[in-house]
C-alpha cells in the first residue's frame, strides 16, 4: 500500500492527475482507512464538492487530523465559489483550478509513515537484525583478572526524551522551513530466569556452565542480554522535498539469568558464594543493557543531524544508513567488553 501512496505522490507531482487520481480511488476502495490517499483525492478531484466530501470522510475517519485545519476552510471555500461556476478539469499538468500555490503546498504536505528496523517487529520493518553479549564459563585461571569496572544492581527503566511537535511552513514553491527535530527514545527491559536444582557446589557449575542460553556460535553461556534497536519515523513529503518531523527509537533489552533452586541440605557457605556469583552475573549482564541504550542515544544524535532529502525513499534510505551504523557501533562496545569482562567461574574467584 505504502509503494501505492508513493507512486501516486511522484504521479501528482509530475503532473499526471488523472492516473494519481486514479490510483487513489484504487487504494481507497481496497483500504478506506488511507488518510494520504483521502488527502490526495481531495486535492485531485476535479469537482470541488466531491473534494469537500472527501475531506469530510476524511474528518470522521480521523478528526483530530492536523490536516483537517487548513483544509477544509480551503475546500469549503472552493466548493461555495464554484456553485454557479463550470466544473472544468485542470488545463495545465499538475495544476487544478482555483488553488492558490500556498494552498497546493499545504494540501500536499502529507504525512509519510515509516518504519526501519534492526529486528522484524511489524510487516514494514526491513533487515531484522538482533545483537547480545553474554558472560560464559571460564577456567578459574582465566578468570583470575579482577577488575570490575561496570556497575553493579539490576535496573527496569523506561526513558522517553520529551517529544516536540515539529512545524513545517511550506512556500509557494513547495520548499518546507527548517524545523528542529527531537527524536524519542523509548527503552524496556526484561528479565528472563532458566532455573535448575543443585544441592553441591560441583552440580550447580555444572548447570550453568551447561544449561544456560546458547549464543549465536552454539557456545554455552552462563548468562546473555539480547537486545533489539528499531525506529519508527515520519516525514512530510511537500513539493519538492521530503523532511523527518518524527523518530522514535525503540530499544529492548531482555536479560536471561540463572535461578538457583536448592535441594537437599547446601551447607551456607554455598548459598554465600552464589549470591556472590549471581549478583556478579547480574551487573555484568545489566553493562550489557547500558551498552545497548549508549547504542540507541547514539542513533538519536545521528537522527537529528539527518538532512531533508528530494524524496521520502531517500529519507528512508538515509535512515536505513544510519541503523547500520548504528548497530555496526553496539556490536564494537559489546565485543570489546565481553574480551575483557566476559569470562568467568564458579565459585567466582576470591578477588571478585
Amino acid at each position: 500500500m505504502q509503494e501505492q501512496i508513493h507512486q501516486l505522490i511522484e504521479l501528482a507531482h509530475s503532473g499526471q492527475c488523472d492516473k494519481a487520481l486514479q490510483i487513489a480511488r484504487d487504494i481507497l476502495a481496497k483500504d478506506p482507512s488511507q488518510a494520504a490517499a483521502w488527502k490526495w483525492l481531495a486535492y485531485l478531484a476535479p469537482d470541488p464538492h466531491e473534494a469537500l466530501y472527501t475531506a469530510q470522510q476524511l474528518q470522521a475517519l480521523s478528526p483530530d487530523d492536523p490536516w483537517l485545519e487548513s483544509a477544509l476552510p480551503a475546500l469549503r471555500a472552493r466548493a461555495s465559489g464554484s456553485d454557479d461556476a463550470p466544473r472544468a478539469r485542470h488545463t495545465e499538468p499538475g495544476t487544478r483550478p482555483g488553488w492558490s500555490p500556498a494552498v497546493y503546498t499545504a494540501l500536499i504536505g502529507l504525512l509519510v509513515v515509516g518504519v526501519v528496523a534492526l529486528t522484524l517487529i511489524l510487516s514494514e520493518q526491513i533487515a531484522p537484525r538482533s545483537g547480545a553479549g553474554a558472560i560464559v564459563a571460564a577456567s578459574e585461571a582465566e578468570a583470575s583478572p579482577a577488575r570490575r569496572l561496570f556497575s553493579g544492581g539490576r535496573v527496569s527503566r523506561l526513558s522517553r526524551l520529551d517529544p516536540v511537535r515539529v512545524s513545517l511552513i511550506g512556500g509557494a514553491d513547495g520548499a518546507s522551513s527548517t524545523a528542529v527535530l527531537i527524536p524519542e527514545v523509548v527503552e524496556q527491559t526484561d528479565t528472563r530466569f532458566y532455573t535448575f536444582e543443585a544441592s553441591t557446589e560441583e552440580e550447580i557449575r555444572a548447570a550453568v556452565y551447561n544449561d544456560g542460553p546458547t549464543l549465536k556460535s552454539g557456545q554455552k553461556s552462563i548468562a546473555m542480554t539480547s537486545y533489539q534497536i528499531w525506529v519508527q519515523w515520519k516525514a512530510r513529503q511537500t513539493a519538492n522535498s521530503c523532511q523527518m518531523t518524527q523518530a522514535v527509537v525503540n530499544l529492548n533489552v531482555t536479560y536471561t539469568l540463572p535461578q538457583w533452586i536448592p535441594t537437599g541440605d547446601p551447607p551456607d557457605i554455598l548459598f554465600e558464594q552464589w549470591e556472590h556469583f549471581y549478583d556478579y552475573v547480574a551487573s555484568h549482564e545489566e553493562h550489557h543493557g547500558l551498552l545497548a541504550r549508549d547504542c540507541a542515544d547514539y542513533l538519536v544524535e545521528q537522527l537529528k543531524q539527518l538532512e531533508s532529502q528530494p524524496t521520502c525513499t531517500g529519507i528512508e534510505n538515509a535512515i536505513n544508513e544510519l541503523v547500520d551504523e548504528a548497530y555496526a557501533y553496539c556490536e564494537e562496545l559489546q565485543t570489546a567488553f565481553d574480551l575483557e569482562f566476559g569470562r568467568t567461574s564458579f565459585p567466582l574467584p576470591e578477588d571478585r
